[in-house]
């Protein structure tokens, strides 16, 4: 007699979606204690390794992808202060896409027979598929080639580099919204290099990215102002309790961004956070990229946009 199938209520039965063992932070703290807990482990990057703050803005940066924690860390990557993602999970999640029927590309083996990598992608409601092609001649005419060395990835997997360029073309312009602009990493990998260049090139005011101008501007020593014959009276700072017990400072601070409810909250607010920031004694840049990417997001559920409308 043949063994009958196995039910959902045999215990022997495993369990390949379990619900109530996956873990989905509710709030803050549960994130935090999540992230400090994470990030000692050997289930993370070594980039996110005894870094909580990266780690918790890993998850963010996911979360808002639409993916859960532990696969956030494993496909987000920092390239140069850019958040990105790995080719392969961002395919996963254009596939899963609601507004995506179906996707077709070259194997890497194929891109590297036919001299470039081909990515067609179809979008719900759209009578044409959208197709993007990446050509071993695009390559070198870009300088990607020459600039990634004779033991770079454009020389040693050049199928698998055709490959992902064509696909991250045809899913940004086949649907952006399931990337919501995070960029591709091997994409922002091969121009790393030409950014560094053109930073040099078109330097900031002072000579100095943005970034490093605030991670400088909190270390430094507030100075003195010069007497002034007279003062605008100065603007009122968004009103805030003192930590709840056994909260850091930034936690806090997050707490306080979360609290916002208001256009003039968030606009107060935005005025402040270097201000704040600085007291919270937070220098690094995991941390100051964590708490901008919490008051962007409140900012965006505030104003509906991420830029700060005119008054």
């Amino acid at each position: 007699m043949a063994d009958e199938p196995k039910g959902k209520n045999d215990p022997t039965a495993i369990a390949v979606k379990d619900k109530e063992i996956a873990f989905r932070p509710k709030n803050f703290e549960e994130l935090w204690k999540f992230a400090t807990l994470i990030c000692k482990t050997d289930f993370v990057p070594p980039a996110f390794k005894e870094n909580a703050g990266a780690c918790l803005a890993a998850i963010q940066t996911g979360h808002e992808l639409g993916l859960p924690p532990m696969a956030s860390l494993q496909s987000i990557a920092v390239i140069n202060g850019r958040p990105t993602v790995w080719g392969d999970g961002a395919l996963a999640l254009v596939k899963a896409h609601r507004l995506c029927e179906w996707v077709h590309e070259l194997p890497a083996e194929e891109a590297l027979k036919s001299g470039y990598g081909e990515c067609t992608i179809k979008r719900r409601g759209d009578p044409v598929p959208t197709t993007r092609k990446f050509s071993l001649e695009m390559a070198h005419k870009a300088g990607l080639i020459d600039r990634s060395g004779p033991k770079g990835v454009w020389a040693t997997y050049q199928g698998r580099m055709l490959q992902m360029r064509a696909r991250a073309w045809a899913m940004r312009d086949a649907i952006p919204e399931a990337l919501k602009g995070v960029a591709i990493r091997e994409e922002v990998e091969d121009y790393e290099q030409a950014e560094v260049v053109q930073d040099k090139q078109l330097p900031a005011p002072n000579g100095k990215p943005a970034l490093e101008q605030l991670k400088e501007s909190l270390k430094a020593e507030v100075p003195k102002p010069d007497p002034e014959p007279a003062k605008e009276p100065e603007q009122p700072e968004p009103k805030r309790e003192e930590p709840p017990q056994g909260l850091t400072p930034m936690q806090a601070l997050i707490d306080d961004i979360n609290s916002l409810s208001t256009p003039t909250g968030i606009r107060e607010m935005d005025k402040q956070l270097k201000k704040r920031m600085k007291e919270a004694g937070i220098k690094e840049d995991a941390d100051i990229l964590a708490v901008c990417n919490v008051f962007n997001k409140r900012q965006v559920e505030i104003f509906g946009s991420a830029e700060l409308p005119e008054t």
